[in-house]
């Protein structure tokens, strides 16, 4: 295979394709189907049965014909590590694309969940595939990541210029077209998955999303995460030689889990601690079982989690996020002054509150290094960040977030687990 541009593979991928009888062939037959046959053809344009349309085209990328906002087949030339190569595969843009209605964040917040339930479930059907990121810099180039290992897309990427690629990269000469169609007919489920499951009117403010039970394989409870990359590069993914490295919020709770088990830290008997303080009467929700971990995966959110029964109580937390345009992990512990399951009131969040303030005053020196500030309901920008004071009556506002802790740069942490 030896392409002089884009134009001429995407062209002889789609003839080929017909030819030899591959399945790809079909995927605008296949997309009416998985779209009730309303594909929300643009006026401008003709119906198609190519799987890549020449208007598509950008000067070293193609996509499939109406794949701008879905999980899109892929074609991709330009230089990777100073080689001309051809990449092949299925992307996602975390961005909305094309479009008028500000709720397009919706699908595609749904696409990353449905990519990364299917993930989770088919590990084998990814393992000879390479993940990247392709990231927008200030001067408009995308800049891809190396590959590395397929995992589960960080929910805190959502709405950035990014661009993730799950498939290959090869040297023209490496590379048949037989090679590229078979990846596309391989990668066929994961699409139908995706694109038949995408329902725009769904809520996407619960983060209770669980997947359609009518798979063939059962999706799993999200136990055993995939492994960390080794060499992501992207702002996000990128800390060569660091110890924590976490690709999302998951992997990070799930790392301190079990450092917190293999280093010999009190806080991994926190479920023991949690079970003694309260005279072993924890009102456990009937539909989980009890754990022992610190973080158990269903209380998740995109990017922080709490320790698990921590909703109203003072709070082991992590989070993995922006803070002042830079990622960076927040750990600590947590108040939120709102009320949660079980509560009829605040009174018992107000008493806790008065009690840390006690041990403050009694203890100033436990909390050395350490700061303190609040995030006003509806924000999540740091207020009042200072060394650690008495929380002050006049800020318990219901839906109030106050935390003590620290918000370090991945690179420059080992644990977290010894700030607990």
């Amino acid at each position: 295979m030896n392409p002089d541009n884009i134009k001429e593979l995407a062209r002889k991928v789609g003839r080929k394709a017909k030819e030899r009888n591959y399945v790809i062939a079909d995927l605008q037959k296949i997309r009416r189907e998985v779209k009730d046959n309303d594909l929300g053809d643009r006026p401008d344009q003709k119906p198609t049965s190519d799987i890549f349309r020449l208007s598509d085209f950008d000067n070293d990328f193609a996509f499939h014909c109406g794949g701008r906002n879905e999980l899109q087949f892929n074609l991709k030339i330009r230089e990777y590590d100073g080689e001309r190569k051809i990449r092949y595969g299925v992307a996602i843009r975390l961005q909305p694309g094309r479009s008028d209605n500000l709720d397009i964040k919706k699908p595609v917040r749904r696409r990353v969940k449905l990519f990364n339930h299917y993930l989770e479930a088919h590990r084998e059907e990814f393992s000879g595939l390479g993940m990247s990121y392709s990231i927008r810099k200030d001067d408009g180039e995308k800049v891809p990541s190396r590959l590395f290992r397929p995992h589960k897309i960080p929910g805190q990427l959502l709405g950035e210029e990014v661009t993730v690629v799950l498939g290959k990269r090869e040297k023209p000469s490496d590379l048949t077209y037989d090679d590229v169609l078979s990846l596309y007919d391989e990668l066929l489920p994961l699409y139908k998955y995706i694109e038949r499951n995408l329902e725009p009117e769904d809520s996407f403010d619960s983060d209770s999303f669980s997947p359609p039970a009518d798979q063939k394989n059962p999706l799993p409870s999200d136990k055993n995460p995939l492994p960390s990359p080794k060499q992501p590069s992207s702002e996000l993914l990128e800390q060569p030689g660091n110890e924590l490295n976490p690709v999302n919020v998951e992997e990070l709770a799930q790392s301190v889990n079990r450092k917190a088990g293999t280093g010999g830290y009190a806080v991994a008997d926190l479920q023991d601690i949690r079970m003694d303080e309260k005279d072993n009467d924890l009102p456990d929700r009937p539909d989980q079982k009890p754990t022992s971990d610190i973080f158990r995966v269903s209380d998740f959110s995109d990017d922080f989690v709490f320790h698990c029964g921590g909703r109203n109580e003072l709070q082991f937390n992590l989070a993995l996020r922006r803070f002042d345009e830079v990622w960076k992990v927040r750990y600590g512990a947590a108040f939120l002054y709102k009320l949660g399951r079980g509560m009829e009131s605040l009174v018992s969040m107000g008493s806790r509150i008065r009690y840390f303030n006690e041990y403050l005053r009694a203890n100033p020196e436990a909390f050395t290094g350490l700061k303190l500030w609040y995030e006003p309901k509806g924000s999540r920008k740091p207020r009042g960040d200072s060394p650690p004071r008495e929380i002050p009556e006049q800020l318990l506002e219901e839906g109030t977030f106050f935390f003590i802790g620290r918000r370090s740069n991945p690179s420059d942490l080992k644990s977290a687990t010894t700030t607990y």
